[in-house]
């Protein structure tokens, strides 16, 4: 009962679990308080920086960091002040939505949406006014300049914060840049991430989205929520799940030559580069079945893909153009469906394998299938820069190509 009251107030689930466990406790270590309010242990930091955020409780310096309550009058009065303020702006904002309800209602095939132009120099004050006007999110991807801006935008960011307005920030860092440039406010959860945009991305609620020219600074203002939706979910999610958190990256920084480690940021040369060392060691076809086995297994748990079940006249060609595509255009891939043999050609005359991940797939569908793939040439022709692999696929069972 106490617990669903306090959701009344703004907290979360977890929050209130973990809040009045320790109010009935004197402190307690975020793993005590994990168990005891049976919280899962990867939310446990971020439910106790929550209430540590609204109030309710502070951290002891500590080792093991401990948390303790603090009294629930003065802070929840302060949440219902707060949630009282809430609701008169969203009064306020039922009339102009009714207008706009009764402005839109005829059916059309396009939308044309207004935009606005900003200048550098009137770019921090119209996003210093739209974190002003936000009332669920901030959600950024900056740069240097883009760091810039939010720090001349702290009053904004402070007044966010009461009205607790989640603030995330994805820091994006380029070679030979000081990634620690700029201000980073209090408030924000940052994370960094080496990816070369060029751009800055400012996204306010769901509605509505800055974005400015890294280099210039001069950028647009769109009101749409469906640009604003899809710079979201196809850029910014994205970003955001591969990138650091900034507590991590200040612990690497403080080691020697943990600067080098910036340049690990990106996920993707990181896993080519794996892919690279796999390729250039492995040659054992049973070997390298057994791997991609297990690697579409877990593609099947991990991304809910049913492809590698079909019949192998469904699975087969889609791996090899994906094997294709990975290689590149100066690589080649065939495959005789009378022969069941497969060609390919990649340039790159280190690898005993092709460097690509499909043709690990592509050899553990073949062992799934009980039809393994016989390597009956692998030879690198460095004068040509060129590693030729020719392959058959076994005989066990037929292949419909």
């Amino acid at each position: 009962m106490v617990r669903s009251a306090l959701e009344n107030f703004g907290l979360s689930e977890y929050e209130s679990r973990a809040y009045v466990t320790l109010l009935k406790q004197d402190s307690l270590t975020v793993s005590e308080l994990a168990y005891h309010a049976q919280i899962p242990r990867t939310k446990a930091y971020s439910v106790v920086r929550s209430l540590v955020r609204k109030g309710l409780a502070e951290l002891l310096n500590k080792k093991p960091t401990r948390c303790r309550a603090l009294p629930p009058e003065e802070n929840l009065e302060n949440l219902v002040l707060l949630e009282e303020k809430r609701v008169k702006a969203m009064k306020k904002e039922i009339g102009r939505l009714r207008q706009i309800y009764e402005e839109v209602r005829k059916p059309v095939d396009y939308v044309n949406y207004k935009y606005m132009g900003i200048g550098a120099k009137a770019l921090a004050g119209k996003v210093s006014e739209m974190i002003a006007l936000s009332r669920t999110s901030v959600r950024c991807i900056v740069g240097s300049w883009g760091l810039r801006v939010l720090s001349e935008c702290k009053d904004a960011v402070l007044n966010a914060r009461l009205n607790d307005v989640k603030l995330q920030i994805i820091r994006l860092w380029s070679y030979g840049e000081d990634w620690r440039e700029g201000e980073l406010l209090p408030g924000f959860d940052v994370r960094v991430v080496r990816y070369p945009l060029g751009l800055n991305v400012f996204l306010f609620d769901e509605h509505t989205i800055i974005i400015a020219e890294e280099v210039t600074g001069r950028g647009v203002f769109i009101p749409s929520t469906e640009v604003n939706t899809l710079i979201s979910t196809g850029l910014f999610k994205r970003l955001w799940s591969i990138s650091m958190p900034l507590q991590n990256i200040s612990t690497i920084l403080s080691l020697k030559d943990g600067e080098d480690a910036l340049e690990l940021l990106d996920p993707d040369g990181v896993n080519q580069a794996f892919v690279r060392a796999v390729a250039s060691t492995i040659q054992d076809e049973e070997t390298v079945g057994r791997i991609g086995l297990k690697f579409i297994e877990e593609l099947e748990n991990t991304m809910n893909v049913t492809i590698f079940r079909r019949p192998l006249d469904i699975t087969l060609p889609i791996i090899l153009s994906l094997l294709t595509q990975s290689l590149g255009e100066e690589s080649f891939v065939r495959f005789d469906p009378l022969t069941k043999l497969i060609n390919i050609e990649a340039p790159d005359a280190k690898m005993l394998i092709p460097a690509s991940i499909w043709f690990f797939a592509l050899s553990g569908v073949l062992m799934k299938n009980e039809t393994p793939l016989i390597i009956l040439q692998n030879a690198p022709h460095p004068d040509e820069h060129k590693h030729i692999l020719q392959a058959k696929i076994s005989a066990k069972s037929a292949v419909n190509p």
